[in-house]
Order: C-alpha cells, then sequence, then structure tokens
C-alpha cells in the first residue's frame, strides 16, 4: 500500500510513522503528480487560453528538494524524481508546502507552459551539462509543449559562462519538439552561436495574440543581447501584425527593471509606432523573485510590466487572454484594458522558506 497523506489536516494529525511513510512515497509520486497538473495551460471562461508562468527556484527550496525546475512565469516548485538527483532532507515545513500546491491546482486543455529562467545554483549545480540534462529530463514529462529561458543564474553567473550557454542551448533549442504540439513555433535563424541572439529565440502566434521571447537578462554584454530582441520583436511584428485577429503581444524575459530596461522599451515603444501597432503588451519576467507589477510601465500606456515570484514562495501564476470580443473588466491584476488577467492562486507564501 502507497501512503501519500492528501490534506495538510492529515499530515498535522498523522502518527509518525505514517509521517515518515508519507515523506517517503512523495518521493516517489509527487514529481509525477504536480508536473502533471502545474504545467497545464487552462481553457477558462471568458478566456481564449491561458498558461502558467513561473520563474527561479532558490537556493532554500532547491538545495531541500532536488536544484532544479524553476517555472516559467514565477516559480515553480522542485520535487525529486529519484534518489540520485540530489539533496532532499524533507521536513513537515517543505511536505505541508508540497501537499498544499498539489491540493491547489486543476487540469484543464492545455496550451503551454514558459519557464523565465534561474534553474542554477552556480556555487552548487556548477552550471553543468548533466544539471541542464536533469531539468529537461524532469521538464520533458509534462504534458504540454515547454519553453525554458536562460537567466543570469544560467549563463552570466556560471563558472563558464560560454560552456553554460552551449549547455543551454544544446538542451533547450528545439525542446517544444519533445510533444506533439499544434503551436507553429519561429525560431530565429542564424546568429551567434556562442553568446545570446541566435536560434534561442522564439515567438508563436495564438488566438491573435503574439508571444515572443528575448534574451535579455542583467549584467555584462546588456547592449548585445537587447540589440538582438529588439531585432527578434520587430521581425515578428512584421510577420503578424496585418492578422485580421492581431489584439496583444505577450514577452518572455528574465531581466527585472532597471535603467537599461527602461531604455530598452524607449526603442520597443518607437518600434511599434514605426510599425504602426498599437495593441496592449505584457512583459512578464523574473529575476526580482517578488511578484511586482506596473501599468504604463516606462510612461507608455500600452506596456504592463510583471516579474514573478520566486520558487517555493508561490504557486506559478496563471495568465489568461480574454476571448476575442471579450473582455476581464478591471482590476489590479487585470492588464491591457481588460485583454490579459493574471490569477496568483493563492498568492505569496507566508512559510519561512519565502526569505
Amino acid at each position: 500500500m502507497l501512503t501519500v497523506l492528501s490534506s495538510k489536516q492529515d499530515l498535522d494529525t498523522a502518527s509518525p510513522r505514517l509521517k515518515e511513510e508519507h515523506f517517503s512515497n512523495m518521493k516517489t509520486v509527487s514529481f509525477a503528480s504536480w508536473l502533471a497538473v502545474s504545467t497545464s495551460v487552462l481553457r477558462t471562461a471568458n478566456a481564449s487560453l491561458s498558461f502558467y508562468a513561473m520563474g527561479a527556484c532558490r537556493k532554500r527550496l532547491v538545495d531541500l528538494l532536488c536544484g532544479v525546475i524553476p517555472c516559467c512565469l514565477p516559480c515553480c516548485t522542485c520535487f525529486q524524481r529519484d534518489s540520485h538527483i540530489g539533496d532532499v532532507p524533507y521536513n513537515d515545513a517543505e511536505a505541508d508546502n508540497l501537499v498544499d500546491q498539489i491540493d491547489g491546482l486543476s487540469v484543464g486543455d492545455a496550451l503551454f507552459t514558459v519557464h523565465l529562467g534561474d534553474y542554477n545554483t552556480p556555487a552548487k549545480t556548477g552550471c553543468s551539462a548533466s544539471h541542464f540534462e536533469r531539468i529537461a529530463d524532469i521538464l520533458s514529462q509534462g504534458p504540454v509543449t515547454t519553453f525554458v529561458l536562460a537567466g543570469d543564474n544560467d549563463y552570466l553567473d556560471c563558472p563558464s559562462p560560454n560552456a553554460a550557454w552551449s549547455h543551454y542551448k544544446n538542451t533547450f533549442v528545439g525542446f517544444e519538439d519533445e510533444w506533439n504540439s499544434s503551436i507553429d513555433v519561429d525560431r530565429k535563424s542564424g546568429g551567434p552561436s556562442s553568446r545570446p541572439g541566435g536560434s534561442e529565440l522564439f515567438a508563436f502566434y495564438e488566438e491573435g495574440v503574439l508571444f515572443v521571447s528575448t534574451v535579455l537578462m542583467n549584467g555584462g554584454g546588456w547592449s548585445s543581447r537587447a540589440s538582438a530582441s529588439k531585432s527578434w520583436i520587430q521581425e515578428k511584428l512584421r510577420d503578424y501584425k496585418d492578422e485580421n485577429d492581431f489584439r496583444g503581444v505577450i514577452i518572455f524575459s528574465h531581466a527585472e527593471g532597471s535603467s537599461n530596461l527602461e531604455d530598452f522599451f524607449d526603442d520597443i515603444e518607437d518600434i511599434f509606432g514605426a510599425e504602426e501597432v498599437d495593441v496592449p503588451v505584457l512583459y512578464l519576467c523574473g529575476d526580482r523573485h517578488r511578484y511586482v507589477r506596473q501599468k504604463g510601465y516606462n510612461g507608455w500606456d500600452q506596456l504592463d510590466y510583471v516579474s514573478v515570484d520566486k520558487g517555493g514562495c508561490a504557486n506559478p501564476i496563471l495568465v489568461e487572454v480574454a476571448d476575442d470580443g471579450d473582455s476581464f473588466g478591471s482590476g489590479g491584476d487585470v492588464f491591457g484594458g481588460g485583454l490579459y488577467k493574471i490569477n496568483r492562486r493563492g498568492g505569496r507564501y507566508g512559510s519561512s522558506l519565502c526569505r
């Protein structure tokens, strides 16, 4: 018999023997159960599509559970897949967190998941090829197409940035092909192979919305990454702006707000003006590891900025896109004049794990 307690209350009242069995067996089932639901993109009421966004899994929970899989757009939590992945000193606090996360997720018609970067702790993982492969091995078991960005902790902060970038590209460029998906993905052709700005840039168009990635991360070499990202966004705008149903843009990125990012969006606003595109833009990023929202970012009314929470401190957020002709109205977590809505799914935990 496989003992896995189904709620926090069960865990609180269980005998020491049952708790021990629960912790042990969660190592076997938690990853499969959690990933099967956490990566789903749900089609909910008044939404033409929606997706989970996750960010970095940072040191505390990563060390405790496995050191992999921070999830796009804030963080997903890390789960041990088998005993060889890494250190897993389970305790009551992490078990409570894990049970609550699983209890709070639901499954619907899936579209995609995006991870916004920072899944390495360079001093611990060394940004090794094997670590990238572990992450890919875990993510590949998810039920929906998954895209993975790199953060500064996966590149700039690594012992050998060039080697880390090679590992990232070898692992995650074309990773979406692991799934039998209807999404028609564009990847940049050409560009540099040893630094950001090439085929790691992707874009796709769904339900009148252009989804486009950048290679923005704060640190040395910003200007070249910003230039490549701007060129890619402009190229994709030109590809899709004349579609009859074109109504919005969502930008996936790692870099949090900074003076560099403000300069970047000065140029992006100019590009939108030059291309005569006037649609709501939602910028989703990790890096800051806190949920931060700013409407009309950088003085551009059409641009809304959202930074997601770090892993282990909040559930993955759910981003919804309204049906064509519908609106989510207004409110703190409604963006783009009602086109986009973010469901924080409980918000930030009040746990000692969230520091």
